[in-house]
């Protein structure tokens, strides 16, 4: 069971964070280094203990999922795979086809420009 001063002490630190989070622009600070600086503080005080963290398998499995998929799209983006595939789409959607016809012209782009 919490005590109180760690409840209020967990209500201040969560305030204080989403406080860093909102103005994070204004004070230079990315959200990455915003939630790794309160989880630090939320660990230190004592409001979160290490074991808790872990038992949360859930949550980190979505945070490495999640990384992953962002780590993914800035390499297909710093490759150009998005900019392509979006005049593509656009190239096709100009044609004025239904939705059969246009997923079927897409796949035939993506297949000629693979070879």
């Amino acid at each position: 069971m919490c005590t109180k001063s760690r409840d209020y002490n967990g209500i201040n630190l969560f305030c204080a964070q989403v406080g860093l989070w909102i103005f994070g622009a204004v004070l230079k600070v990315d959200a990455v280094s915003a939630a790794i600086l309160g989880l630090s503080v939320l660990l230190t005080t004592g409001v979160v203990t290490w074991k808790e963290c872990l038992g949360e398998a859930v949550a980190w499995d979505t945070l490495t999922w999640f990384a992953a998929l962002i780590a993914m799209a800035g390499y297909l983006n710093k490759f150009g795979l998005i900019s392509w595939f979006s005049e593509n789409v656009v190239k096709v959607s100009k044609l004025h086809l239904d939705g059969q016809a246009s997923g079927n012209a897409l796949l035939e782009i993506v297949l000629s420009c693979r070879g």
